[in-house]
């Protein structure tokens, strides 16, 4: 018996071709990272570079209150199956006191409070009642501790997981982390919120002014004042735990120290930085990097250039699709002729001031864009900008949202990616790399585009006299519909497919197949440096270093040791302790 095709019409336009006799065999998706790239900076160069630090964990305050929340219920001797509900308020708790904090420098609290949908709504109420709001505050069992601060502070050292063999049945905190709850709770042992409800039963309404006198001391905001508390067991946690890994996140965040200070007259957002760590010059300042964080700031650089490079593809994708789709509902299938037919008619026909043709010779595009744009300076060099053609300038206008899928565009594109190959890409530039910079560029390999492959087969054609429309199909073809078919094929049975070669035959989806940049972990990185102590908010103008943050940058640490004489104190338990 025939079915309603008017079911599906709102997924992919087929209510206009009759009806149906079979159910669809693939659930249609959203989908994200439609070629598979995001994993190469998320998974491998970002975790190099400043491990244990993420997007989503940027505040190293939350180390205290979790190390604390856990303490407590270790010390209770409470039952497993208790824990939930134990944390659960205690976090909705701790999530309002940041909300209805009024010191002056929450103002530097512009994201990341775990709860915050349900929370913030509530944050003018008289009262608070944990245990009605902790039931939904977040769908997550353990808030944001499960969902984000969990795994970091495991490879912290602070936190032993309840894992199959681990001889745990609750998340417990190592020795370390018993320290730091310590000195946290030094901080707000004074409030009524911890004496009345935190460290008790959480029982009752808790009210709006005892939320307030507890953010005054132990809102996320308040770290950099807790010089007598948790701040020094911090600052040595980040700065020196663990051992493998510490050096390259001490790195980071002096060139953080660094890049801040060098433009410290204007507040930096995620825009400055990205322009300031590829380009190293803004407005007539230039950054260059001190001697000893060179190698620091050319892996940045790296990175950055790896997300134009992988900008590109994901927007030829959308720009593919969107061509081949047309303004047509549903799904549209043409000749696989057509995929070049459109590519040629875009080189044709673009109104751009620069000689691309689909006849002429690649090397001599590639030459007129080094005209416009100066890539001779070398890779720890500042790099001229150079307004309407350098890297930022095409990636700002070839946004979805400020650019049609035209011709332009497509020549837009075609010149980004090759201008970030001649940055990096060519012989003599690669030869000079470091073997972890080699190591950066290779990342990917075949599977996700590795930009040392494709730097290597992108200059044998130039160099063997491929035209640019040889060059933009070879681009199409092997990097944006082979790859987004592999991709889309590991993710069946959902079917995320933009576009797929059936036989003769292209298919094209109606859905976006965009993917923005991803995150450069500058808003991460700059919180956690401010929060540490270190610097003065990056969103401030006339930034200034504290004393520590001066220490740091110009002789390259702080002393390590005050976490490991807290945690040899006498009320710190032994693990087995705690385990029993």
């Amino acid at each position: 018996m025939a079915g309603k095709a008017a079911d599906l019409t709102g997924e992919v336009g087929w209510g206009d071709t009759g009806p149906f006799w079979a159910a669809r065999a693939f659930n249609s998706k959203r989908g994200q990272d439609h070629l598979g790239l995001a994993s190469v900076s998320q998974d491998h160069i970002l975790p190099m570079l400043s491990p244990g630090i993420n997007v989503l964990t940027p505040h190293p305050r939350y180390w205290s209150f979790y190390l604390v929340v856990l303490d407590e219920f270790w010390r209770r001797g409470l039952r497993p199956s208790a824990f939930r509900d134990f944390f659960r308020a205690r976090e909705a708790a701790f999530s309002m006191a940041c909300h209805v904090c009024a010191a002056p420098e929450h103002a530097s609290i512009q994201f990341g409070i775990n709860g915050a949908l349900k929370i913030a709504p509530h944050r003018l109420d008289p009262v608070f009642e944990p245990s009605t709001v902790a039931v939904d505050y977040m769908v997550s069992a353990l808030g944001g501790y499960g969902l984000y601060y969990r795994t970091a502070m495991e490879s912290t050292g602070v936190l032993a997981i309840a894992r199959r063999g681990s001889g745990l049945t609750v998340d417990a905190p190592t020795p370390t982390g018993q320290a730091i709850a310590a000195a946290y709770r030094k901080a707000i042992a004074g409030t009524i919120l911890w004496a009345e409800y935190l460290r008790k039963d959480m029982e009752g309404l808790i009210h709006r002014d005892d939320l307030v006198e507890f953010a005054r001391v132990g809102c996320l905001c308040q770290l950099p004042n807790a010089a007598d508390a948790d701040l020094p067991l911090l600052q040595d946690l980040f700065l020196h735990e663990p051992a493998e890994g510490s050096p390259q996140r001490r790195g980071t965040m002096r060139m953080l120290l660094d890049l801040g200070m060098t433009y410290g007259a204007e507040p930096i957002d995620e825009d400055t930085y990205r322009r300031m760590i590829y380009f190293r010059q803004l407005n007539g300042t230039s950054y260059q990097p001190r001697p000893d964080l060179a190698a620091t700031a050319r892996y940045w650089r790296i990175l950055q250039a790896r997300e134009y490079f992988a900008y590109t593809f994901n927007r030829l994708l959308e720009w593919l699709r969107a061509n081949g789709a047309g303004n047509a509902p549903g799904v549209t299938t043409r000749p696989i002729g057509d995929v070049e037919a459109i590519i040629d008619t875009a080189l044709s026909t673009h109104t751009l001031d620069v000689n691309i043709a689909p006849s002429s010779p690649a090397h001599a595009m590639a030459e007129e864009l080094t005209t416009k744009v100066d890539v001779s300076p070398s890779i720890d060099m500042p790099w001229p900008s150079s307004e309407g053609w350098d890297e930022q300038e095409l990636y700002l206008a070839t946004l979805p949202n400020r650019s049609a899928d035209d011709a332009n565009t497509f020549v837009r594109l075609l010149s980004l990616l090759t201008l970030v190959h001649h940055r990096l890409g060519v012989p003599e530039r690669m030869l000079s790399l470091d073997p972890v910079a080699t190591s950066l560029l290779a990342e990917g390999a075949s599977q996700r585009i590795g930009m040392a492959t494709f730097f290597r087969q992108f200059t044998e054609r130039l160099r063997d006299g491929a035209t640019v429309s040889q060059l933009a199909h070879w681009i199409i073809d092997t990097r944006v519909i082979t790859q987004h078919e592999r991709v889309a094929i590991a993710k069946l049975p959902d079917d995320t497919f933009r576009i797929r070669r059936m036989g003769s035959m292209v298919v094209f989806s109606e859905r976006e197949a965009f993917s923005p940049l991803n995150s450069s972990r500058f808003n991460a990185l700059s919180t956690m440096v401010h929060e540490l102590g270190f610097i003065s908010a990056y969103a401030d103008a006339g930034r200034t270093l504290t004393p520590a943050g001066t220490q740091l940058l110009d002789i390259g640490d702080l002393r390590a040791g005050s976490l490991a004489n807290a945690a040899s104190a006498p009320e710190v338990l032994p693990p087995r302790a705690i385990d029993g």
